[in-house]
């Protein structure tokens, strides 16, 4: 099965697919000081919590990450403890989607990962809008291509910015209503 493993700069959702159906997921908290044998020990353990050994239930390994040290800790953890098939999605790697921008390098490899998801499930053109510890809007044209887009703060990071400056405002918990 594929572990997939999102690191994103508040959580990171790691996902446990057999074929194209999800069986598991699970959603941590980013901790940048987390080390790749900390790492490995968690994943082992939610991986055991359904019933499943890591190295029998694993058979490859993709991971998106916006954190580079945990990029780093995560690609120790994937050489030491897993003998599987690793991609890690970053510049230069390969997503068979056209980078138009300046510098694509620039591009997080999380918005990559949304275009190109995106674009092979409902084709183009096509808008992406990510909401996490920031929001992002990403175009993708009629052919695949990445066109660019934009980041702005997270609603969380929004509604702490209202609260800390409207000195008339409440500080209101953001929950499903």
């Amino acid at each position: 099965m594929l572990l997939a493993v999102d690191v994103g700069n508040t959580q990171t959702v790691i996902g446990l697919y057999d074929g194209d159906e999800l069986r598991h997921h699970w959603r941590i908290a980013t901790n940048a000081e987390r080390t790749s044998d900390e790492h490995a020990l968690l994943i082992a353990q939610l991986l055991d919590l359904q019933g499943y050994a890591y190295e029998d239930a694993v058979t490859g390994i993709a991971v998106c990450s916006t954190v580079p040290t945990i990029t780093a800790a995560i690609r120790e953890m994937t050489d030491e403890y897993f003998t599987v098939p690793t991609v890690i999605l970053e510049p230069g790697v390969r997503s068979g989607m056209p980078i138009l921008y300046d510098n694509p390098k620039e591009v997080g490899s999380d918005r990559i990962a949304n275009a190109v998801g995106a674009f092979d499930l409902y084709g183009g053109p096509t808008i992406i809008v990510d909401f996490g510890t920031a929001t992002t809007l990403d175009a993708v044209s009629a052919k695949g291509e990445y066109l660019g887009g934009a980041i702005f703060p997270g609603i969380e990071i929004s509604l702490d910015a209202l609260f800390a400056r409207a000195a008339a405002l409440s500080w209101v918990e953001l929950v499903k209503p």
